[in-house]
């Protein structure tokens, strides 16, 4: 019955060892932490610790370390489990056993996961400040339009990302703020999207503005949800705006540097080849395809292992990728459409996903065919 109600209440108990140095834990804490056990070489208390979140780590040391001289019975704080989880938990001061001589003998204590409650009090009583600076620093900001009222309201934060002062918007033009400062390049996107809102097939667009200071923005306006009356019409959207003008610009730069870099590449009188992480021929310079003897039209999308690497070196070939072991240098040989093979010696830049896998490769190499040829043939 302790068991099942542990296991009911997320609560698990430990107990310390005065004598011995040695933490028990029960069952039921190490399934409300997500594990099994913990790993060698550390001890239970300091494992613990270290789950503790950065935010609430110090002050959880302090109230561990000198537990039983601690005023406060109980202490919360956040911890991210071995799975990534974040939880809410409250640690319970529990009953301290002594000796004969009056020396500590035992320590107890109960650590129970408060999330879900602490979840529901988040819900019920919104911390508006943290609420506000964490659109701040996000750039986003939220809105409600009630059909029925015809009255729409938004967060501060938008008022900030159009760089308006509050008293220039009032309730109800909510739709008139997102129209008047909209790029002329833009408008009609801005207007097909809000024309009937309600029967919206797209959830998001991303539209220009210039706001009254003169700035250009990018900004990301989301369909959040739609509430609907019993009949199925809707009384009320919910959404947020949100200012992307930073990664607009990292996007555009980018492309625009992948565009210097691609041209150079086209420039130059070497072989030059892009490949995603299945192969796939993604960029090829002119003189590369025509090395291989294709045009650079034909030569993309073709499987770079299954085209142009020897059968009997393409099982190498793929293990770079999914071993993630692709060298930044590295020498092999290329068929070419007449069936010629010549040897290339490559430079590779290697690009990483956000998972830390490799998303594509670009080499720069050098024929080196002749000159293997003529070594060879020294020392034979």
């Amino acid at each position: 019955m302790l068991l099942e109600a542990q296991v009911i209440t997320k609560i698990g108990n430990w107990w310390y060892d005065h004598y011995t140095k040695e933490t028990y834990w029960s069952k039921s804490l190490y399934n409300i932490l997500e594990i099994e056990n913990i790993p060698e070489g550390i001890s239970k208390y300091s494992y613990y610790i270290s789950l503790i979140h950065p935010d609430d780590r110090d002050n959880a040391y302090k109230y561990f370390s000198t537990i039983q001289e601690a005023n406060d019975n109980q202490f919360e704080y956040k911890l991210i489990t071995p799975a990534g989880n974040l939880k809410y938990f409250r640690a319970s001061k529990g009953e301290l056993v002594r000796d004969e001589n009056g020396r500590p003998k035992r320590s107890f204590g109960v650590l129970q996961d408060i999330t879900e409650s602490k979840l529901s009090e988040k819900i019920i009583k919104i911390r508006q400040a943290e609420l506000m600076e964490a659109q701040t620093i996000a750039k986003i900001g939220n809105w409600t339009w009630d059909l029925t009222l015809n009255r729409a309201t938004w967060s501060d934060e938008i008022n900030n990302i159009y760089e308006i002062d509050p008293g220039e918007a009032s309730e109800g033009n909510f739709i008139k703020l997102l129209a008047r400062y909209v790029h002329p390049s833009h408008r009609s996107i801005l207007k097909e999207h809000l024309k009937d809102i309600a029967n919206i097939r797209h959830s998001s667009y991303e539209y220009r503005v210039i706001t009254p200071k003169g700035n250009v923005k990018y900004l990301s306006i989301i369909i959040g949800k739609l509430m609907r009356r019993d009949d199925g019409t809707v009384r009320k959207i919910i959404g947020t705006l949100q200012d992307v003008t930073e990664r607009k610009q990292a996007e555009i730069e980018y492309r625009r540097t992948e565009n210097k870099y691609q041209l150079i590449l086209e420039t130059i009188k070497m072989p030059a080849v892009s490949v995603d992480s299945n192969y796939n021929i993604i960029f090829c310079n002119k003189y590369m395809a025509g090395l291989l003897g294709y045009d650079q039209q034909e030569i993309l999308g073709l499987n770079w292992a299954e085209k142009f690497v020897p059968e009997n070196l393409r099982g190498n070939t793929s293990e770079l990728f999914e071993s993630d072991s692709f060298k930044p240098q590295n020498v092999n040989t290329v068929i070419c459409r007449n069936g010629d093979r010549r040897i290339i010696s490559w430079q590779n830049t290697i690009s990483y996903d956000e998972n830390g896998k490799i998303k594509e490769v670009t080499g720069i190499g050098e024929d080196i065919t002749d000159r293997e040829m003529a070594t060879r043939q020294l020392i034979s």
